[in-house]
């Protein structure tokens, strides 16, 4: 992007900007569209030709378009009971449209930790253990007598019933909790301080996936 902005910038250096009113246009170009389809070379000639002047560069950023679609789709993921199926379905479904955005269309191909890169997103389990843990703490944080506070805590007693699934999403918790070699007495305590809280999360994200 660098050496992009700086071709076009000596393109338009070579050239002397028009004031007058009746024979000045104003253009505008996207140089990261530009640096990706390899087109810097022949807009740099055109400015030489048509002797047009770079006014100002700046970058523009897409991530709006996407985080309308990332409300709408995780609305609700932190009680979500998640599976390798169904996240599997939703990051298929992400990478879809942001390849879709940068353009990136067959034949061409990119890596997930490219397209993630470029993107700056990251992989959607991460974002919805963001979410999940995230709910916990402002939930621990309200008083025991609160409805929320205390359908988190409740241990509802009994069995299942046969073909129920194994994997609940207390149990996916416990497990995050485990792996990440904490007790749920002292999250309860940690999620008091909001500054705290953000650290243990992250650490809880960042732990061995033990969902099946």
């Amino acid at each position: 992007m660098t050496q992009a902005s700086e071709s076009l910038r000596e393109a338009s250096l070579s050239t002397v900007l028009l004031t007058t009113k009746t024979k000045t246009r104003t253009g505008t170009w996207n140089i990261r569209t530009l640096y990706e389809t390899g087109k810097i070379a022949q807009v740099s000639k055109e400015m030489k030709e048509y002797s047009l002047k770079i006014l100002e560069l700046c970058e523009t950023r897409w991530t709006g378009a996407d985080r309308r679609t990332l409300y709408v789709l995780l609305y609700g993921s932190e009680t979500w009971r998640t599976t390798k199926t169904n996240t599997t379905k939703l990051q298929t479904f992400i990478n879809g449209c942001l390849k879709y955005i940068l353009k990136v269309r067959w034949p061409q191909t990119i890596s997930n930790e490219e397209l993630w890169r470029r993107t700056e997103q990251t992989p959607i389990d991460i974002q919805i253990k963001k979410r999940k843990w995230g709910w916990i703490g402002h939930t621990l944080r309200k008083p025991p007598t609160d409805i929320m506070r205390q359908s988190l805590e409740w241990n509802p007693q009994g069995k299942r019933k046969v073909g129920r699934p194994k994997q609940t999403w207390r149990r996916s918790m416990e497990a995050e909790i485990r792996s990440a070699g904490r007790t749920w007495t002292e999250l309860k305590r940690d999620a008091q301080n909001r500054v705290r809280w953000r650290g243990v999360a992250l650490a809880l994200c960042s732990s061995g996936d033990p969902d099946a």
